[in-house]
């Protein structure tokens, strides 16, 4: 077993109340997060079905498993996530609780993440110091996305004389209130890719590279 706990911050050009229901709406994180499919959802939009594989060079490993919203705090910007998988072809697991804030700033906001993370199976053959690199680079990815997502909402706002903008991926479900009440399933569309291995593995060894050299 491999078990290790990161901690993150990002600041976003875009407003708290946007960021945060991006990063409550599992539809619109899985858009982000190559690899990841949304199977279903409960009927409170508390507990949420997926798979997730991910690709490191030959190794590739695949889980099916759920994730829980066990605390949320809108007016305080916090929510905490519990989630368990399998995998699919293996004896291995892997268990997650990430705890997220989404304070607002001058201009824009920030986000502190904070995973503590549990893994056995054949992906613990990589090393903890690599699982916490790879993870911290998943990290990074997935705020990079939101981010530029957020920017061309606003965009795309801005040239129709303001209002929601509305999503063009065709993986993006309509966001909660917008559909009646009811099970969600997954959005249609195309099938999710394995996270990519090779490049997802350089960016993370070049951005370790960076922090102990002090490169650019």
């Amino acid at each position: 077993m491999a078990s290790l706990t990161l901690g993150r911050h990002f600041d976003l050009d875009a407003p708290r109340e946007r960021v945060w229901t991006y990063l409550t709406t599992p539809e619109l994180v899985v858009t982000c997060l190559p690899g990841a499919t949304l199977v279903s959802s409960s009927e409170d939009r508390r507990s949420h079905e997926g798979t997730v594989t991910v690709k490191l060079g030959a190794m590739s490993v695949s889980y099916r498993g759920t994730a829980e919203f066990v605390e949320m705090d809108e007016s305080g910007g916090r929510f905490r996530v519990s989630a368990k998988g399998r995998e699919k072809t293996g004896a291995g697991s892997a268990e997650m609780t990430l705890v997220a804030s989404v304070l607002p700033l001058e201009r824009g906001s920030r986000v502190d993440l904070e995973a503590s993370v549990s893994v056995t199976g054949k992906i613990v053959t990589l090393g903890r110091g690599m699982i916490g690199i790879v993870s911290a680079q998943v990290m990074s990815d997935l705020m990079t996305c939101l981010s530029e997502k957020l920017a061309s909402e606003a965009d795309a706002g801005s040239s129709v004389g303001g209002g929601r903008a509305e999503a063009h991926d065709p993986r993006i479900a309509p966001l909660p209130g917008d559909a009646a009440e009811g099970p969600t399933p997954a959005a249609a569309g195309p099938a999710a890719e394995p996270a990519a291995g090779l490049s997802l593995l350089w960016r993370a060894l070049r951005s370790w590279l960076r922090r102990l050299f002090g490169g650019s």
